[in-house]
């Protein structure tokens, strides 16, 4: 659009410096054919005037030609406007979703790194406490059994052997004692 106002310029500046040769010519006309100069001018004005026409026909033209590239333009721009904000606004609702994605997806592995991990593992510890301590209640239950056995066993053993030597005793000395000594053991055993 800028090189044809440029070339109209142009146009008219030849068209002006031919005006001007001719009008030099007329000039020197003027000198060797005096009696037919003004008729010579005279076509030259119409000639002249014939140009003036035909430069603002073409101003016209180019003035026409110009303003409907301009509404061309403008309308192409205002459908690249369109497209251009229409194109904002999918790349910006992508980016944000997109974003958002990332935002989700950084959330998600920060809940799980650093709370539910901990989490697991302190539940885990605390489960495998809580077995080892049954364990270690079990093992101390069993543990204290077989020492109360062991204390009984070894208690009782040692009170068998005396209960065992005393039974003995007095079984031998109740067959040595008379009647009336037997039924008194007896009246004091049921009362």
């Amino acid at each position: 659009m800028a090189a044809e106002p440029t070339a109209r310029d142009a146009l008219i500046a030849e068209m002006l410096g031919d005006i001007g040769r001719l009008h030099d010519s007329v000039e020197s006309l003027k000198n060797v054919l005096p009696g037919q100069t003004e008729e010579v001018e005279a076509k030259i004005t119409g000639l002249i005037g014939l140009l003036s026409k035909a430069g603002d026909a073409y101003r016209g033209q180019l003035e026409t030609y110009t303003n409907g590239q301009a509404d061309k333009v403008r309308a192409q721009m205002e459908k690249d406007a369109q497209a251009a904000k229409a194109r904002f606004d999918r790349d910006s609702s992508d980016a944000i979703q997109a974003t958002l994605t990332e935002v989700e997806r950084t959330v998600r592995n920060t809940v799980q790194n650093e709370i539910a991990a901990p989490v697991q593992r302190a539940l885990r510890a605390q489960q495998q406490s809580i077995w080892q301590t049954l364990g270690l209640c079990v093992m101390c239950g069993f543990i204290g059994g077989m020492a109360v056995v062991a204390g009984n066993v070894w208690l009782y053993d040692k009170d068998e052997a005396a209960f065992s030597a005393l039974g003995k005793s007095v079984a031998a000395a109740w067959d040595k004692l008379d009647g009336k000594a037997k039924a008194t053991i007896n009246a004091e055993r049921r009362s």
